[in-house]
């Protein structure tokens, strides 16, 4: 999703990009192509770190009116950026099933060569996902961490996934990584994103193709499917309970939201066809909360969200 608004829509983003090439050093905001030969516009600073979103709050980004779409993946640290109620962001956010996400994220942290120490694990070459899932280096439910704000040595309860699911419900609009194009499709409508007029339609499609529906991280799981039934796959699922949990509301909330809605699915329209599906920082009030009639076993063993302003 970064490189199809970055590079397809041609939006100004704000994410871990806008530092390089000694662009931390900067004592003001400003938009900068990186690289300096690229089309694709960045504000200076590093929204991927409480750290950077620190520094883009004291260069005054959350005032600023740069960026059209920033992606972090602190939703409270990002959201305390905009200084409200005269300047503030809407929350959209693509959720993946989290065993599918576990998995994938093992194959990315094995050749993530650009990322830093923490996401760079080249040791993790000399491991099967099966060693993987029963090491306890790793924290699951890494979703409902972050929407309830816990601190590193927290462990979620249900609780925290009953706030998660209502911080979902009522700020952030859905999408699925398994309906990617249809998400898409929702996230363009609602925040009116269109290609620009003078870009060729066929390059736009090519770049949408390339850039919204193929490579990355999100598709490292297809380098080695893991059976359901297979303990490997048990334990990453006991791992993530309370986000295979959360991920199920979202699901709900996605489909219940398809039947009531209409969605104009030709590419960067940027048109509303009927209501939008989801209202950030509006409750849902006709969407109730899920229940899936799964019990949360709190005993048993030990997710890129936008912001657009």
């Amino acid at each position: 999703a970064k490189q199809y608004y970055g590079v397809c829509m041609h939006l100004v983003t704000a994410s871990q990009n806008g530092i390089m090439h000694g662009h931390d050093q900067d004592e003001e905001l400003q938009i900068v192509n990186i690289p300096p030969t690229s089309l694709q516009r960045f504000v200076n600073v590093d929204v991927s770190t409480r750290e950077g979103l620190q520094r883009a709050s004291y260069l005054g980004f959350g005032r600023a009116n740069v960026a059209e779409v920033m992606f972090s993946p602190y939703l409270h640290d990002a959201a305390a950026v905009f200084e409200a109620p005269t300047y503030r962001g809407r929350a959209f956010g693509l959720f993946r099933d989290p065993v599918d996400r576990e998995i994938s994220r093992f194959y990315y942290k094995r050749v993530a060569e650009h990322e830093d120490e923490t996401t760079y694990q080249p040791d993790l070459n000399f491991i099967t996902i099966a060693k993987y899932s029963l090491l306890g280096f790793w924290e699951g439910n890494a979703v409902v961490r972050m929407l309830a704000d816990l601190k590193e040595n927290q462990k979620p309860t249900y609780e925290d996934l009953e706030l998660a699911m209502e911080i979902v419900r009522r700020k952030i609009l859905v999408g699925l990584m398994d309906h990617m194009e249809e998400s898409i499709a929702i996230f363009d409508q609602y925040f009116g994103f269109a290609p620009r007029l003078d870009f060729d339609e066929q390059w736009f499609m090519d770049c949408k193709t390339n850039k919204a529906f193929g490579g990355g991280a999100n598709h490292n799981s297809k380098k080695g499917k893991v059976d359901p039934e297979s303990s490997t796959y048990k334990n990453l699922a006991r791992r993530n309970r309370y986000d295979r949990e959360l991920y199920s509301y979202v699901v709900h909330l996605f489909e219940t939201r398809k039947q009531l809605e209409r969605v104009d699915m030709s590419h960067g329209s940027g048109r509303v066809n009927g209501r939008v599906y989801a209202v950030p920082n509006d409750p849902i009030e006709n969407v109730p909360p899920f229940v899936s009639g799964e019990e949360v076993n709190e005993d048993a063993g030990e997710e890129d969200y936008g912001l657009n302003k």
